[in-house]
């Protein structure tokens, strides 16, 4: 059993360590180990002995056998292991090359991997179990001490080892040899060293709790310290004792040990792999799925023999390949996926280092653990290979871009995941402990917080990925989130045998090297998120394929970064025999190529964030090649402040308000305490000193989300979505003022909330930058909570600043007094006990068992309160402090102590000797007093009702914060505190005293007609003979008085003589009419009360006293102006957004309802509901009642249109249609040109925006007076002035249907003026008046209308061009008028009605930059946009230039807005008139000496204008010259020279010196012919028409004018281009250089000078040759016929060498060339004859010429060519003939020509014979005077007129060129002397020869 458990323990422990995506390395928490263990490697390798590390160096007894496995524990099967045989697990000491060791106690093998051995001194790659490691196995990762030379030694006590990591290990020596004794153990040795249980195990068996992180760590220290494989050696006591948990916990760890297989390559080294092969395993096997699939075990052995490594066998990148490919598992050609692992720096338990993969440069996952990865194995690529999937686990490879930690967690959770998709918190929290390495507690539970975010992120996410296989079996399964990048596989190049020669011939190879270098630039932007202003301080890590490179700091600009250069060297061999060297260069080259295209990875990570910035991850990438550069935008967001006020009652302290007052509804501002910057440091101040920045209400607060950001309705946050609405939660007694920017402010209370005071002190508040994670700094200002404390103390040394409201307070004063109404001095009453209620805390008002008549509890409720029952009510409760308030009179008598801080309830109160009660200071709310004890022999009073609406004095808030400067009069309604200075001015106030009386059983009553909008207020004090305001002082008003109830009999009534029906109407006898009054036919009526005349009231008083009561009154008849009660109406405003409405409202007043008793008079005179009361000098008891009637007025509706924009339409001309007359234009080749003008259509429909003003034409009043009694008045008429004539007493505002209306307007005149036209519409001047009259006394209101139409205002737009130089009118400039903004229509044709209307959203019709109209100046330079155009913002662009002008450089605006300066209201049309100002082209040319670049001296040079057809093609005739005609021609002059320097635009201004150049400007200098005023884009040939003495012809040069841009802007530079090939070149400084060269050809030709029409005569080549001394090619003559010539014959001439040629001619209508004769030879004059029919003016010959083909140096003619030709009857003037002679060489095209010019005679002269040949033979038949010279140059003159048609160029448009100077011609023949003799015979003697030697002329 124990043999069994240790071989599964060893292939676990192996296969552990191969864990997937997790290369095997060392578990290093250390940072540092890294470098202090290469370091230590260093040491020891000078410090080893010589066989310490040797291949198979062990002590005597020990095995030299190459062991696969040696474990830790189990069976020994050798005891001395000297056989080779693949297995030995239990070897005491190996000295094998094993690829484990992982159970020798002192192990000297080479083993790949020593993972559980107490000494391992094995050379293994990775050594992970050793308690004393001395091998050089590259990974060293588990107990005591490495002394080997392992690359990571992990053990952890202590180190001597070289390894790359020691983390973990002990301390140990190892490599010394084990004692024999240790040899020589037993072959059933029970047990081996490191694989014995635990030492010390719990006598009773421990169970961790699922819950506790701790105990699970506890359990795996107890159970699995050497490892998750402890968990095997357990029995199955052990694991039944476990509790589901715990076992479900036990089989995911025992999951985690997957066995791997052992016999594939996994990076070892190359003696190792052969080693495996030897073996007996197959090598396809072994390296399936890797880059040297395909390799067999004779390679590797020859590899070996060469001294080379695997890596040497991978085919480089463009490397030349000379050895046959090995045979592989992958076809050549298959696409396959590379892997690439990058540490982590993590580790886990039992697993190695976590390696970051990359698969085909896309992140990848690992979903199999257990599996490994190396940078070796491929992944299958073809389509079909790999699936596409969609589940949770495409979370995990969406994220996979991650790094670093966050990479870690993503990986475990992955893990997790493919285990169970439904693990708890804990369960994946367990597990991942389980399976990292982590120290730190803090790290730790981070890193679980990380995993768990993944997982259950992941768990509810589904999402594509694509999975990839390798052919390897213990490859992983990678999952990335896009298809990986795939490459052709290449395999492994085979070695060759060295002794076995290549090639037979052993060529010699050499090698050729070079280096490159290349950069990755990397540039970080980092700015504010909203202002995208650049941030300083900013540090950002810089990562490369995710490893660290460096960290950047962002200068002042928000700016940062750095460059990578990488270096490589390059070499490719060559042999020329099998690799030529230029394959080898090209290898080279492509090397370098693909060196400079490799691609990297860079990331960021932002370190720290700017100051005044929160931080942000800002992690991103980019992948660029060598050269690029990589741009990263980051942003941050601003640390903001917030602060919470909490609102407290100052003298409760708390948030106890106190009567019927409320904390909620107050609103605070919060003001800037200095001048708020923004943190961007650039954008500056965004709040002044003292500014308001934000309000906000108590009650109602922001709602935020979990950062602290407040959010809107939507849930998107408000400082990113400021338009948005924010969210609000009731919060009572509290608010929020949030999204703060840092700075110092102070809060203030703005406006109090109902029942309190203002509060004006101030509160500061600070934000400050604390520490870049903070995102709110939160400032929750509660008491001692913080400097600025919003809530009070009671300690009065406090600096504290106290707030939270003082609420209103009052005390109340009344007298009882004896029940004898008619005493004129009342007796008071002592000792009658009186207590005070809140009204609205009453358990009545509560239950709802009593409740107001109203809304609101008034005088007319007192009867609720007659029958109820007090003695279960608490009384009144008052808050005081002890140490600030000054307590009143009434506050010491009255107040006792309650149960909470600060409060006091108000106990019953007594009168005192005088009768007197003075209450406490009550707080805000409405109260009713009950008379509670009642002394002997007196009758209870009734309760009457109280209200507390204003504060009786002062009351201060803090002095530090507070001075008191002045005193302030209740109506202020601020209170003060009594400061110790201030007491003799400061104090409080009662309400003016009450008589409460208890037997009132009568009064008279008076009636007051009032008006509704002016009676005064309930609870005014209203004095004896005081007149009311409101009153209405007119006659008319009759009222019926109706009795509801009577606490006494009806007989009270018939006592004091009112009579009254069974409805209860009340009438009167009255003796002084004689009549009943008070019936419907005699109602009560109002009179005038007068006075001397003088009017001082207007009243009616009943006849008679009333008894105690509720009456109703009822309104007949209402004074003129008025409604009747019952009638009225109101206008109710029904606008909603952009509609403007409105509805009349059936609001009829209820009949005035009053009650007269002893609780609802008030005998001191303060206004009640609807009534007051006073008692004369006598003690009689008046009451007076108010009956409101409601003003007549009238309402003004104003309707408004006008033509607006509907539409548009195009013309049906377009841009091309109006340059049809015009000449050659770039513009039609333009898309421009195809455009069409809009028509702008307009339609009437509704204005909206109109303002109009309702002025007052007179004094209008209030209809409480009757304006032709004023004199007879006692009244002030100023005050019942409501508009003096000329206010404005309504403002209107059309809507979206041009409707607006005015409601509210009293009786008068009134006019209608407009002050605002609305948008686009001129000012309508006219004024309506209307007037408001008086009505029937039950119609409301006087109705008016009227109907306003404006014009609409226009805008026109013009544009002029001239000369900038000479201010000259430039005609045929093209001008574009284009939308400088979305051109709109506001309204829509409403179907239904057929009507236009305004639109919800405006239309754009066209966009802006859209082109809308298109001029061309006519003569005066000028142009008009014709369009009715809309108004707006446009722009002018000039789109072609005049002929020989540069095009403007800029657009011109036009702001024809209806703002605009030119618009407004008050301006019919807006006109515009555009001026460009242009330059004419410029363009220097010059003819210089090819060799010397000199110019040269008396070329005779012209420009011709080609000529394009329709489509702007160049036109060519029949032999491929292009036709135009010459504008300019000059004579080049050996020096040249023109200064210029640039002005701002590029434009060359000339200066006459050097020395002219302004100060500051450079000079250019510019050699050549200066030409101004050629057109843009037209195409131009520069030809040399006459060349000077020595050179030859230069070829003719194409070129073009082009208008170049500076910075994408167009400047006024002329490029100047020429062709080469389908492309123009610019030409160097943009001067046209044509070079001659000596001249390298020869060829001229003769004839007569003198001919006439149907003559026949010849032409002689005189000269051919070539003068180069060199071989030419392509050696061809040409002679140009002109059409006034035909061709008869030709003598081909002979030449010096013996050649064979062809003779081609053309014809005006071949269009080609034709084959004359071939195969001519050049020692033969060759006689070549015309056809007859091609000698018609039909058809004839055009051109001739001879094509020798390849020449010698010293080719020339021997016999002269002669044609002879036939002269039109068709010819007139001069006959002009060109022949050319052009040949090659070395590609460069050589060429000379002649011209002969023969005057056409007008009489008949006689030359050749009709059929040539011959000597030419001249007789005059008749004779006349001689033709001169000046007449042959007036006959030249006249040919060279323009034809009729050709296009004119206008002399302001002719280039400007210097003169023409006439070059000295030759012509004529050189006549044989016989010939000449001949002719003198037969010619008269007097006629002396009429020809003349012709000479040569050029051009």
């Amino acid at each position: 059993m124990k043999r069994k458990a240790g071989k599964i323990i060893g292939k676990r422990i192996g296969s552990l360590l191969l864990c997937a995506a997790l290369v095997l390395g060392s578990i290093s928490t250390n940072a540092y180990a890294e470098t202090a263990a290469e370091s230590a490697e260093a040491r020891q390798e000078e410090e080893m002995p010589e066989d310490a590390g040797g291949k198979e160096s062990a002590p005597e007894k020990a095995g030299g056998g190459q062991k696969k496995e040696s474990l830790a524990g189990g069976e020994t099967v050798n005891r001395v292991g000297n056989d080779p045989g693949k297995e030995n697990p239990g070897v005491a000491a190996g000295d094998g090359a094993d690829k484990e060791n992982a159970g020798s106690e002192n192990g000297d093998g080479q083993g790949k991997e020593s993972t559980g051995g107490t000494a391992g001194g094995g050379s293994g790659k990775e050594s992970a179990g050793g308690a004393i490691g001395n091998g050089q196995g590259k990974e060293n990762t588990e107990e005591a001490a490495g002394n080997g030379q392992s690359k990571e030694s992990a053990g952890e006590a202590g180190g001597d080892g070289s390894g790359k990591a020691d983390a973990e290990g002990g301390l140990g020596e190892g490599g010394e040899e084990a004692d024999e004794k240790d040899l020589e153990k037993p072959e059933d040795s029970d047990t081996v060293s490191g694989n014995d249980l635990p030492e010390i195990l719990p006598d009773e068996q421990y169970h961790f709790e699922e819950e506790n992180a701790e105990s699970v760590k506890k359990w795996l220290e107890l159970y699995c310290p050497g490892g998750f494989e402890d968990l095997l050696k357990y029995d199955e006591t052990w694991w039944n004792a476990l509790y589901d948990h715990e076992r479900e916990y036990a089989q995911f760890l025992l999951g985690l040990l997957v066995e791997l297989s052992e016999d594939v390559y996994e990076e070892q080294e190359l003696s190792e792999c052969i080693r495996i092969l030897e073996s007996g395993v197959d090598a396809e096997d072994f390296f399936r799925g890797t880059l040297y699939q395909g390799l067999t075990l004779e390679d590797l052995k020859a590899l070996e023999k060469a001294g080379g490594t695997l890596e040497d066998l991978l085919p480089k990148e463009g490397a030349v390949r000379r050895r046959a490919p090995a045979a592989r598992a992958v076809e050549s050609g298959k696409l396959v996926a590379k892997v690439r692992v990058t540490s982590t720096g993590y580790s886990g338990t039992g697993h190695g280092t976590i390696y970051k993969i990359t698969l085909g440069g896309v992140p990848a996952i690992c979903i199999s653990y257990g599996k490994s990865c190396r940078s070796s194995f491929l992944y299958h690529a073809e389509p079909g290979t790999y699936q596409k999937k969609v589940g949770h686990l495409g979370y995990f490879a969406s994220h996979a871009s991650v790094t670093g930690a966050t990479y870690v967690a993503c990986q475990i959770a992955a893990w997790l995941m493919v285990e169970n998709e439904n693990l708890s918190e804990t369960n994946v929290k367990s597990r991942a402990q389980a399976m990292l390495n982590i120290s730190s507690d803090e790290s730790m539970e981070k890193m679980l917080m990380y995993v768990w975010s993944f997982y259950s992120a992941a768990r509810s996410s589904s999402s594509a990925y694509y999975e990839y296989r390798s052919d390897n079996p213990n490859a992983q399964l990678l999952i990335v989130y896009q298809e990986a990048d795939a490459e052709i596989h290449n395999p492994p190049v085979k070695p060759t045998d060295p002794e076995k020669p290549v090639d037979p011939e052993n060529p010699e190879v050499q090698t050729i090297s070079s280096k490159a270098e290349t950069s990755y630039n990397i540039e970080i932007h980092k700015s504010d998120w909203q202002t995208g202003v650049g941030l300083a301080g900013c540090e950002v890590e810089i990562l490369e394929d995710g490893e660290y490179l460096t960290t950047v700091t962002t200068d002042e600009n928000g700016y940062a970064e750095y460059s990578v250069t990488k270096e490589a060297e390059f070499s490719a061999s060559y042999d020329g025999v099998t690799v030529t060297k230029e394959a080898a260069e090209s290898s080279l080259a492509d090397q370098e190529a693909a060196f400079k295209a490799a691609t990297y990875t860079y990331s960021t990570g932002e370190l720290t964030a700017p100051h005044g910035y929160v931080w942000e991850a800002n992690e991103k990438s980019e992948t660029i090649a060598g050269g690029d550069t990589a741009v990263f935008e980051l942003t941050n967001e601003r640390t903001l402040g917030a602060v919470e006020l909490i609102k407290y009652d100052t003298e409760s302290e708390c948030g106890t308000r106190q009567g019927d007052a409320s904390l909620d509804g107050a609103v605070y501002g919060i003001y800037a305490a200095e001048d708020i910057r923004h943190q961007d440091q650039k954008t500056g101040v965004i709040y002044r000193k003292d500014e308001l920045v934000k309000t906000a209400v108590i009650g109602k607060t922001p709602k935020r989300n979990g950062d602290g950001y407040i959010l809107n309705t939507d849930g998107s946050r408000h400082i990113a979505n400021g338009g948005g609405e924010i969210a609000y939660e009731d919060t009572p007694g509290k608010t929020l003022f949030g999204d703060m920017e840092l700075g110092s402010y102070y809060v203030k209370e703005i406006q109090a909330s109902e029942g309190y005071m203002l509060d004006e002190a101030v509160y500061p508040v600070s934000f400050t930058y604390k520490w870049q994670m903070v995102k709110i700094e939160n400032r929750n200002e509660t008491a001692k909570e913080a400097d600025n404390e919003l809530t009070a103390d009671d300690d009065n040394t406090s600096r504290d600043v106290y707030s939270g409201d003082h609420v209103v307070k009052q005390g109340i004063q009344f007298v009882k007094t004896s029940d004898n109404t008619w005493q004129t001095e009342l007796k008071p009453i002592e000792g009658a006990g009186f207590s005070v209620y809140l009204i609205s805390e009453l358990s009545g008002v509560k239950n709802g068992s009593i409740t107001p008549m109203g809304e609101n509890w008034t005088a007319d409720d007192i009867m609720s309160f007659y029958e109820y029952d007090f003695t279960q009510e608490k009384t009144a409760t008052v808050y005081k402090r002890t140490g600030h308030e000054e307590w009143t009179e009434g506050d010491r008598a009255w107040l006792e102590k309650g149960n909470k801080p600060n409060e006091y309830t108000v106990k019953e109160m007594f009168t005192d000797a005088d009768g007197r009660i003075v209450t406490p200071e009550l707080p805000y709310g409405t109260y009713v007093i009950a008379e509670t004890t009642t002394p002997e022999h007196h009758v209870s009073a009734k309760p009457f009702i109280v209200y507390i609406t204003r504060d009786g004095g002062v009351l201060y808030t803090d002095a530090t914060k507070q001075k008191v400067e002045k005193t302030y009069t209740p109506e202020e309604g601020i209170r003060y505190g009594d400061h110790k200075e201030t007491k003799n001015r400061e104090g409080r106030e009662l309400q003016k005293q009450r008589i409460i009386n208890n037997t009132i059983t009568k009064t008279y009553l008076r009636v007051l007609k009032a008006d509704k909008e002016f009676t005064v207020i309930p609870g005014t004090y209203i004095e004896a003979e005081e007149f009311v305001r409101g009153t209405v002082l007119k006659e008319g008003a009759e009222y019926r008085l109706r009795c509801i109830t009577l606490p006494l009999s009806r007989e009270s009534l018939s006592a004091l003589n009112w009579k009254f029906d069974a409805e209860g109407y009340m009438s009167y006898y009255d003796p002084n009419a004689k009549g009943m009054t008070g019936t419907a036919e005699h109602p009560f009526r109002t009179d005038f009360l007068q006075k001397n005349g003088v009017i001082q009231d207007c009243y009616v008083t009943l006849p008679q006293e009333v008894p105690i009561g509720t009456y109703e009154l009822e309104e007949i008849t209402a004074p003129k102006g008025y409604v009747v009660n019952g009638s009225e109406q109101s206008v109710q405003d029904i606008s909603a957004e952009r509609v403007n409405g409105y509805e009349i409202v059936d609001t009829p007043a209820p009949r005035v309802v009053f009650t007269i008793n002893n609780g609802a008079v008030y005998p001191d005179g303060q206004m009640g509901t609807n009534k007051y009361a006073l008692i004369d000098a006598y003690g009689n008891l008046t009451v007076t009642v108010l009956q409101e009637n409601q003003e007549q007025k009238g309402i003004i509706e104003i309707t408004k249109h006008g033509e607006q924009l509907s539409g548009a339409h195009e013309d049906s001309e377009t841009l091309l249609d109006k340059l049809k007359e015009e000449p050659f234009r770039e513009i039609k080749k333009a898309p421009e040109s195809a455009h069409r003008d809009l028509v702008f259509e307009y339609e009437d429909a509704p204005v909206e925006g109109a303002e109009f003003e309702i002025i007052a034409v007179e004094d209008i009043y209030t209809q409480e007076v009757q304006k032709d009694l004023f004199d007879r008045y006692h009244v002030d008429a100023k005050d019942y002035l409501l508009h003096k004539k000329g206010d404005v007493v309504a403002t209107i505002i059309t809507d979206r249907n041009g409707f607006g209306y005015a409601s509210g307007l009293y009786i008068g005149k009134y006019k209608i003026v407009e002050t605002v036209a609305g948008d686009g519409f001129v000012l309508n001047t006219k004024e309506t008046e209307f007037e408001i009259s008086a009505k029937k006394q039950a119609v409301n209101f006087d109705f008016h209308a009227a109907d306003y139409k404006n014009e609409r205002q226009k805008l026109e737009i013009t544009t002029e061009k001239r000369n900038r130089r000479s201010g000259e009118a430039l005609a045929g400039a093209v001008y574009g008028l284009y939308a400088g903004e979305d051109i709109r229509t506001n309204i829509i044709l409403d179907e239904e009605t057929g009507r236009w209307i305004v639109r919800d959203v405006p239309e754009v019709l066209y966009s802006a930059d859209t082109l809308i109209a298109t001029c061309i100046t006519d003569q005066n330079g000028k142009g008009v946009f014709d369009e009715d155009l809309p108004l707006g913002r446009y722009y002018v662009r000039e789109l072609e230039a005049p002929r020989g002008y540069l095009t403007a450089l800029q657009d011109i605006s036009v702001d024809g807005r209806y703002d605009s300066a030119k618009g407004g209201q008050d301006v019919e049309k807006q006109e515009y008139q555009t001026c460009f100002q242009n330059r004419r082209t410029q363009a220097v040319i010059t003819k210089q000496d090819l060799v010397n670049k000199k110019e040269v001296e008396g070329a005779t040079l012209e420009i011709k204008e080609i000529e394009t057809d329709k489509d702007g093609n160049l036109k060519q005739d029949g032999a491929g010259n292009y036709t135009g005609r010459t504008l300019v021609s000059w004579v080049s002059k050996e020096e040249e020279i023109h200064y210029f320097y640039r002005d701002m635009n590029g434009y060359l201004i000339e200066v006459p010196s050097e020395g002219e150049v302004p100060e500051g400007e450079e000079l250019i200098t510019k050699r050549g012919h200066l030409i101004e005023g050629l057109q843009l884009g037209r195409v131009y040939l520069l030809s040399e028409r006459s060349a000077p003495d020595g050179y030859g012809y230069a070829e003719d040069i194409l070129f073009r004018l082009t208008q170049e841009k500076a910075e994408d802007a167009l400047s006024e530079i002329t490029g100047l281009y020429s062709p080469d090939g389908s492309h123009w070149n610019r030409a160097a400084e943009d001067v046209l250089v044509m070079y001659d060269e000596k001249e390298a050809l020869e060829i001229e030709k003769s004839t007569i000078k003198m001919t006439q029409q149907k003559d026949t005569y010849r032409y002689t080549v005189d000269k051919l040759k070539n003068l180069t001394g060199e071989s030419l090619d392509d050696f061809t003559m040409t002679d140009h016929l002109p059409e006034e010539l035909y061709l008869t014959e030709l003598w081909t001439g002979t030449y010096n060498e013996d050649l064979l040629y062809d003779a081609e001619y053309m014809t005006n209508k071949s269009g080609g060339w034709i084959n004359w004769e071939s195969g001519l030879s050049t020692k033969e004059n060759h006689h070549l004859t015309i056809p007859e029919e091609l000698r018609t003016k039909q058809e004839h010959v055009t051109k001739f010429r001879l094509l020798f083909g390849t020449v010698g140096g010293d080719f020339e003619k021997v016999k002269s060519p002669v044609y002879m030709t036939y002269v039109s009857p068709e010819a007139a003037n001069v006959i002009v003939n060109e022949i050319e002679l052009t040949a090659e060489h070395n590609g460069k095209k050589l060429r000379d020509k002649d011209r002969t010019e023969t005057i056409l005679y007008q009489r008949q002269i006689s030359g050749y014979g009709p059929h040539g040949g011959g000597s030419p033979l001249y007789e005059v038949v008749e004779t006349g005077q001689g033709i001169t010279e000046q007449e042959i140059s007036l006959i030249r003159q006249e040919s060279s007129r323009t034809p009729d048609g050709a296009e004119v160029i206008e002399d302001e448009n002719v280039p400007e060129a210097g003169p023409v100077k006439s070059s000295s011609a030759r012509t004529g023949d050189d006549i044989p002397v016989a010939i000449f003799m001949e002719a003198a015979v037969l010619a008269f003697a007097g006629l002396v020869v009429l020809w003349i030697s012709g000479r040569k002329r050029r051009g």
